[in-house]
């Protein structure tokens, strides 16, 4: 307990293991196209922080070789785990701490940073955020979920309940299997609702709203959020995950 409550306030992450079809299922692969179909370009140098074993980059370069794009990739994760599996995944494996990589500056056309940032506290997310937008092109986009800490419209979630958690029975006619599928793309309508695209000068900007949202929550307020970072934490230590290649 004492090591995990150490490592939570340092603000350092754990592992988070991603799966091949997380950039359908969340938007970022829609995202990713339109992009590139809007700048006309036949070659994309994608960055993705937090990129686990990078399964889900595969399937990406795979979206896109099929409408005629191609890709650089480079894939970050500080997780050793996932080092031997991420590397056959990527064009470019960088096992480290984002925050410390200093010579990708001004080389992405797009970099993406989902969910991997959701879990740590405020300077943490505004470190992350700020780098990824250092990596950016003038041109290009950062694709994230990371929130600025604006609080939700209790009416809202309810809506969002009814419309991502529950699908339509009529999905039972075409079988079980079905019905899971269908459950499961709505579950991440959660994330694709999230999900934020900005360009260099706004992911910026987006970095110092993160802080100030921060600043304006109340005590109970942080307090309910590291209470929560810290329960996800111990989850993961005592049944952790397994990395998909």
């Amino acid at each position: 307990m004492v090591i995990i409550l150490t490592k939570i306030l340092s603000e350092n992450w754990f592992s988070n293991y991603t799966y091949n079809d997380r950039c359908q299922l969340t938007g970022i692969d829609k995202m990713v196209v339109d992009y590139a179909q809007r700048l006309q370009t036949n070659k994309l140098t994608i960055i993705d922080v937090g990129c686990s074993t990078a399964i889900a980059l595969k399937t990406l370069r795979n979206t896109l070789k099929e409408i005629g794009i191609g890709s650089y990739i480079i894939g970050i994760d500080i997780d050793k785990k996932v080092k031997e599996s991420a590397e056959k995944n990527v064009d470019l494996f960088i096992n480290t701490d984002v925050t410390k990589i200093t010579d990708l500056n001004n080389i992405a056309d797009i970099v993406i940073c989902s969910k991997m940032a959701l879990l740590v506290t405020a300077f943490r997310r505004y470190e992350i955020i700020k780098k990824c937008s250092d990596f950016l092109k003038k041109t290009g986009i950062l694709i994230t979920d990371i929130d600025d800490y604006a609080q939700p419209k209790i009416l809202e979630e309810f809506k969002d309940i009814f419309k991502y958690d529950l699908p339509p029975l009529w999905t039972l006619k075409k079988g079980l299997r079905n019905f899971l599928s269908e459950y499961r793309f709505r579950r991440h309508g959660h994330f694709r609702k999230r999900m934020k695209q900005f360009e260099k000068e706004k992911a910026t900007k987006y970095a110092e709203q993160i802080i100030e949202g921060w600043n304006r929550l109340k005590y109970d307020q942080k307090f309910a959020i590291k209470l929560n970072i810290l329960i996800f934490s111990i989850c993961q230590k005592l049944f952790p995950s397994k990395p998909k290649n």
